[in-house]
């Protein structure tokens, strides 16, 4: 699941990024900026496969961890620096969603609860007295077992075949 989410987050930031590029930067600079982009994602690999596994072995984990953070902290700190902005005014996201007549969406979401929780509860009956139903039967498939076998009857069905002379 930590996988998942890792990729999730780095697919997202990618696309972020690439918008970022393309709203901000005009052809030549979006050319220079991908060239940067790719260069320095080279160098990372190298530096974690590398510098970052080195110093983990050598002077611990948590010395190489750190020491990652603190660069990404101080990237970071450069991007907003020195990377030009994009947008000047900040939008609330409730402009994009449509404006839905809040009680009638209010009452949808009610009855959609009300029905999850209606169908668990089905579920969960049904699932225990399905449990009874078969302790029960095991139950008494167990007591109709000792009887016979304390009768000395078979307790299978198998016959053998009878030899023919």
């Amino acid at each position: 699941m930590l996988f998942l989410a890792g990729s999730f987050l780095a697919a997202t930031h990618d696309i972020a990024i690439d918008g970022y590029y393309l709203e901000t930067l005009d052809t030549r600079q979006q050319a220079r900026f991908i060239g940067y982009r790719v260069m320095t994602y080279r160098i990372a690999m190298m530096a974690g496969a590398g510098v970052i596994a080195t110093i983990g072995t050598t002077k611990g984990w948590t010395m190489a961890f750190g020491g990652s953070a603190l660069i990404l902290a101080l990237f970071s700190v450069y991007h907003l620096r020195y990377l030009p902005q994009s947008e000047t005014a900040r939008l609330p996201l409730t402009i994009l969603l449509p404006k839905p007549a809040t009680g009638r969406l209010l009452r949808l979401a009610c009855a959609a609860a009300l029905a999850l929780i209606a169908v668990h509860l089905y579920d969960q009956t049904i699932l225990a007295q399905g449990l009874l139903l078969l302790q029960l039967f095991f139950a008494q498939d167990q007591a109709g077992r000792a009887d016979r076998h304390a009768s000395g009857r078979r307790t299978h069905h198998y016959r053998r075949p009878e030899k023919k002379n």
